[in-house]
């Protein structure tokens, strides 16, 4: 029994408007059972549902079964909305309708409780498991791998996480990827061999899109950084079956690179 799940972090600093037809382009073709999404957003100066991402996408994609929390804030650049502030977060939507999201739990970060993941607890023809859709803070991200950790501790079934976990790697003190590793499957790392590139560097930017006001960004930044690997897919107590990156979201739909992976829920794997 065959699920497919796609991540990616759409960039809140590109309004919605620019970037829905890609999105729902990218969606048509790959098809996926489930879509996490990271820095989906709702701009404050227009505080009112008709302005919230969540909502808006679930409409784009045809789809009433979906979750997301708007926690973080954000400051988007003047290229785009002029500095309007905005919250950012994570969202989560079923695709397929043959697969019923139950509940959802919104696990709570960071002390202000400001900050959440989301683990959506989901069953499809007799089979339940979970799927924990992340956005780290870049300089707070072993702390709050660790409140993951714990909660995944509590769970013995099938799981899944998937999002953007801010991390280059053993960086910092903070190499989050290992301290997943050590509980669960790396799926790019077992079927793929070592990280994937979600993230292209800087000199990818300056080369390619040198007006792209992400690249501005890093100019006024003075910023020079190498191709990263951020995004990631673990599971548990589930058989990976295939995983892929997709170029296409970059630069009009985020400054990421999509994670796709299928996996098979039918037992635990051998």
């Amino acid at each position: 029994m065959k699920i497919k799940v796609l991540s990616l972090n759409i960039a809140c600093f590109i309004p919605l408007v620019d970037k829905s037809d890609l999105l729902k382009k990218i969606v048509e073709k790959e098809k996926p059972d489930i879509l996490c999404l990271q820095e989906v957003a709702r701009n404050l100066l227009q505080d009112t549902e008709e302005y919230n991402q969540i909502h808006k996408i679930a409409e784009l994609l045809g789809t009433a079964q979906y979750h997301g929390n708007l926690c973080n804030p954000y400051i988007i650049t003047e290229e785009y909305r002029k500095n309007d502030s905005c919250y950012h977060g994570c969202a989560t939507y079923i695709l397929n309708p043959n697969i019923r999201l139950v509940s959802h739990t919104d696990i709570p970060v960071d002390k202000s409780d400001k900050r959440f993941v989301i683990d959506s607890s989901i069953t499809y023809q007799g089979k339940d498991f979970h799927v924990i859709n992340l956005h780290l803070e870049a300089k707070a991200r072993k702390e709050e791998t660790k409140i993951i950790l714990n909660h995944l501790n509590d769970n013995d079934g099938r799981v899944i996480v998937c999002g953007d976990l801010n991390s280059f790697g053993a960086d910092e003190g903070q190499d989050v990827d290992s301290d997943l590793r050590k509980v669960m499957t790396d799926v790019w790392d077992k079927l793929e061999g070592g990280r994937a590139v979600t993230s292209y560097g800087s000199q990818w930017w300056y080369k390619n899109f040198p007006e792209n006001p992400h690249t501005l960004k890093i100019e006024s930044r003075e910023s020079n950084y190498p191709d990263g690997n951020l995004d990631y897919f673990f599971c548990k107590n589930i058989t990976p079956l295939s995983i892929k990156s997709l170029s296409e979201p970059v630069p009009y739909l985020s400054d990421h690179l999509a994670l796709v992976a299928e996996f098979n829920i039918q037992g635990n794997p051998a």
